[in-house]
């Protein structure tokens, strides 16, 4: 009988993830990460993140995050319309964890970038 190998797993993944959402300026995904510590949530609790953008962009958002791991989407059939709640995966834990470890740095980078524009114009 053969034995299978599990594939290596990337530790850095996170990380990745991590620096993609902090680095897109105005990602609504950032947003639904945040909102979704603590507890899970409904899709009509994460609406107000959207401040006037349409609600395809929240449930693209929804789904990136799931194709990517970082939230699972749990339906409660016992109920009448059906019941979709978001919540964070391990991964989107780590992923939150890292986005607040890595953002100071990454706002003095960008603030580095805009000082040396707008030195370079002058």
């Amino acid at each position: 009988m053969k034995s299978e190998v599990a594939a290596p797993v990337d530790e850095s993944v996170h990380l990745r993830l991590a620096y993609e959402i902090i680095a897109e300026e105005g990602d609504l995904r950032r947003g639904v990460l945040l909102e979704l510590v603590g507890r899970p949530r409904r899709y009509a609790e994460l609406k107000p993140l959207l401040k006037g953008r349409r609600d395809h962009n929240l449930t693209v958002s929804l789904t990136r995050l799931q194709r990517d791991g970082l939230v699972d989407r749990r339906t409660d059939a016992r109920q009448r319309p059906l019941v979709h709640t978001y919540e964070l995966t391990p991964l989107g834990i780590q992923t939150v964890l890292a986005m607040q470890a890595i953002r100071p740095v990454h706002e003095a980078v960008e603030a580095y970038h805009k000082g040396r524009k707008s030195s370079a114009g002058t």
